[in-house]
């Protein structure tokens, strides 16, 4: 599988990607906001979930580029995100804030933390708010500029929750995927 990003607006750049076997999976947008101070809350260095947990966060990826991509089968997006959540929370480049069930990855950019992930298993209880108001806080407290994170235009649950904690489109990329076949352990 190999992936291009392009800005949004470079629709002749998309077509000829297209015309050469690439397939416009989704389109990214990054949002942000003000750093301001908010709840007190400590950065964890990682956080050492079971497997299990990791797989139930995996499964919870469901409106992202992998999983709106019809040629890469649910399995093989599972065991990505498995990957990439452990990695995320492995501490060696990310920080983490945790509650119950969730939890949200950052790192310091220049003069922004920059979100990687965020994921809470149980929906509908404040939990996501309550991690993302608690980065917003942390970067306050650094003497950070903003916080910034880039969802999928098409997870709607995602663009919901950073509008109510106060980010904005900053800017848009259209997210291409070329592969002839997908193997199925990827």
């Amino acid at each position: 599988l190999a992936d291009a990003r392009l800005p949004a607006a470079a629709i002749a750049g998309a077509a000829l990607l297209q015309r050469h076997g690439f397939r416009k999976v989704a389109t990214q947008v990054e949002l942000a906001r003000a750093a301001e101070p908010g709840p007190a809350s400590a950065a964890l260095p990682g956080l050492d979930l079971e497997p299990r947990e990791i797989a139930r966060h995996a499964a919870n990826f469901v409106h992202d580029r992998f999983a709106l991509d019809v040629a890469i089968p649910r399995e093989a997006h599972d065991r990505f995100w498995a990957r990439r959540i452990a990695n995320s929370l492995s501490g060696a480049r990310h920080r983490v804030v945790a509650r119950e069930g969730g939890f949200a990855s950052f790192a310091r950019d220049g003069d922004d933390i920059r979100i990687d992930l965020v994921s809470a298993v149980v929906k509908r209880r404040g939990i996501a708010s309550d991690l993302l108001a608690r980065v917003v806080a942390l970067a306050a407290r650094e003497g950070c500029r903003a916080v910034r994170v880039v969802t999928e235009c098409e997870n709607a649950p995602a663009l919901a929750l950073y509008a109510r904690a106060g980010f904005a489109p900053v800017r848009y990329e259209s997210l291409l995927h070329f592969a002839t076949q997908v193997p199925h352990d990827a």
